[in-house]
């Protein structure tokens, strides 16, 4: 739209987008394989830049032991953020072989030690956005996404089944009928 990634509700509705691009869509018949986001934090990393940290979980096949990806957002530009993301594909939440915490214990606290440090041109963008906006902050709690967000009318369909015509009730003459050899 233009707007800045340093507006935090820009940012926030830029989190939701791609979330809802990359997770909202995939489903198993028609309940989601993922839900999120989940343990929405704010962290700061820098005077001015804040992070979002969240957790989708993989729900498919099991809601009571789900596989977890975490993530770490954060702007840096205007019309830029960064996406970092742990992978947890190996552990489940409840595994009864491999206590996951450990590892989870490890990925927090490499995101709590990420700051970074602002140059001027940023730092002008960042004030710029703040002289508009009275409330640089982020929202402190994010509900979960009720995927998909948006409805795509041809979104999960292949070009082929786009561009299909249904045949079968047609008394279409153009399509060529079949003859035996």
């Amino acid at each position: 739209s233009g707007e800045s990634f340093f507006h935090p509700r820009v940012f926030e509705s830029a989190v939701a987008d791609w979330l809802d691009a990359y997770y909202g869509y995939n489903k198993s018949g028609k309940n989601p394989v993922y839900k999120g986001p989940l343990n929405w934090q704010v962290l700061n990393i820098s005077s001015v830049i804040k992070a979002v940290v969240f957790e989708i979980h993989e729900i498919e096949p099991s809601k009571e032991n789900p596989i977890v990806r975490k993530h770490a957002m954060f702007p840096v530009s205007h019309d830029r953020f960064v996406n970092i993301v742990f992978d947890f594909f190996a552990l489940r939440v409840n595994d009864k072989y491999c206590d996951p915490r450990p590892v989870f214990e490890l990925s927090d606290s490499i995101i709590k030690s990420f700051s970074i440090n602002v140059g001027q041109d940023t730092l002008a963008e960042w004030n710029k956005v703040a002289s508009t906006c009275p409330d640089m902050a982020i929202t402190s709690e994010f509900g979960e996404l009720q995927w998909p967000t948006k409805k795509y009318p041809n979104r999960g369909k292949s070009k082929t089944q786009e561009n299909e015509r249904d045949i079968t009730n047609q008394k279409d003459k153009s399509v060529p009928k079949l003859e035996k050899q």
